[in-house]
């Protein structure tokens, strides 16, 4: 798992400007669901800085290193395809939420 993640999520900045905004219309069909994200942490907390509080019962999505979606826990399965990985946080493993 630790060789998958660090393929996915190399340091940054790695990628162009140009290559940027050719993802773009990628990321936006993976943040509407119509296509599916490479990893998705399920049961998770976050801090919201701006209200100063952490959530928590929710999902994170990632493509290609760019956080496309953060849902409610009961939501994330819009963003799981065959190939996305799925880490369960509480679980602390690979798993299928």
């Amino acid at each position: 798992m630790v060789s998958v993640i660090r393929r996915l999520y190399r340091p940054f900045p790695a990628k162009s400007i140009e290559e940027c905004e050719r993802l773009l219309p990628r990321l936006i069909e993976v943040a509407r669901g119509s296509a599916k994200a490479d990893l998705v942490i399920c049961n998770t907390s976050f801090a919201d800085v701006v209200l100063g509080e952490v959530v928590e019962g929710t999902s994170v999505a990632v493509y290609r290193r760019f956080v496309v979606g953060v849902v409610d826990s009961r939501r994330h399965s819009i963003y799981i395809g065959d190939e996305t990985l799925v880490i369960d946080s509480k679980a602390c493993k690979p798993s299928k939420c």
